[in-house]
């Protein structure tokens, strides 16, 4: 914004960037992935179940569900504020609270013909192993997972032309790869393998050239919202305030932030005994 200082872009808070952002990322995604599910799940029957899991704000559950009618969809995530009210969810919607670094409770437990996971890396990588054993325990045997993940080790500066500076771009991409998510998701087919999955996947989508300002900004609104969560007053802050304005001019002369997305699909064969735990209650 003409004649304003970086704290302005503080006016979207947490409790409003988040789901802003997650639901246009889907609309912006899915005219990258065609269709809401990969062409390699076959389509799914009358009355088959599917879970969105990390649903956030439901953009992605909803448009399915309205789509398939007769399919009953289960939106879970740690916290379902984002969600809209009950009232206003279509009849074959249902919402429930799952921590993901949980063992789901008996009554999610091989119920899914289809899991579908988008960017929960940061939420997993740390304890990989529990967290895909886990979500692993959704599917039904012969059941479908979609993992898609923004994929930061593939990620990159573009630009107009070589003579644009891109140098706090490069920056910015620096310090995104050091956190390593990128090269978690080399492990990522691996892990399914060794948790019942086969047939496994994996695709690479590229944005197109004429939609790249629009994931670049996308990719601003989400580094504004890790700046937001910064200690008040750290150096930490403060560095990376003055990154952000010069990334913003950088972009302002064309440059872009270009992150590939990568789908897993895989089918689930075996069938492990499910922990006998309480129900969790689906609303």
């Amino acid at each position: 914004m003409a004649g304003s200082d970086a704290s302005d872009m503080y006016l979207l808070n947490g409790d409003i960037l988040a789901p802003t952002h997650h639901n246009a990322l889907h609309y912006l995604w899915k005219r990258e992935l065609r269709d809401l599910l990969s062409h390699h799940i076959p389509e799914p029957g009358q009355h088959s179940t599917i879970a969105d899991v990390g649903t956030c704000t439901g953009v992605w559950l909803l448009e399915y569900a309205t789509t398939h009618p007769d399919a009953k969809c289960v939106g879970l995530d740690k916290n379902i504020g984002a969600l809209p009210p009950r009232a206003w969810l279509p009849s074959n919607v249902s919402v429930g609270c799952w921590n993901l670094r949980e063992e789901p409770p008996a009554s999610l437990c091989a119920k899914f013909d289809i899991v579908r996971i988008h960017a929960l890396a940061h939420f997993v990588m740390n304890d990989a192993a529990q967290g895909i054993r886990n979500i692993a325990m959704l599917v039904k045997p012969g059941g479908y997972l979609q993992w898609e993940e923004i994929d930061h080790s593939r990620a990159h500066p573009v630009a107009v032309h070589h003579t644009v500076m891109t140098d706090a771009v490069v920056r910015m991409d620096w310090s995104i790869k050091k956190t390593g998510a990128g090269a978690w998701l080399r492990k990522l087919g691996a892990l399914l393998m060794e948790n019942g999955f086969r047939d496994l996947r994996q695709s690479v989508i590229h944005p197109e050239k004429t939609f790249w300002k629009f994931h670049t900004d996308l990719y601003l609104l989400s580094w504004v919202g890790f700046v937001h969560y910064l200690p008040e007053g750290s150096e930490q802050k403060r560095e990376q305030l003055r990154l952000l304005a010069q990334v913003k001019e950088e972009v302002r002369h064309g440059v872009g932030y270009i992150c590939p997305m990568v789908v897993f699909v895989a089918q689930r064969v075996d069938d492990t005994s499910l922990p006998q735990v309480s129900s969790l209650a689906i609303s």
